[in-house]
């Protein structure tokens, strides 16, 4: 799967389909933490 990076007022955010947060158990207003390791950007929760 591929996602565009878009404006999204002062910044920049990448929307994710529903089915990959679901598979994921990530759930709507969920706090993720973010980490950047070796140019991978990773959200955990």
């Amino acid at each position: 799967m591929q996602a565009q990076v878009k404006e999204w007022g002062n910044s920049q955010g990448i929307r994710l389909p529903k089915e990959v947060l679901k598979s994921a158990g990530i759930v709507l207003n969920e706090i993720l933490d973010v980490t950047v390791s070796n140019d991978v950007i990773i959200l955990s929760n």
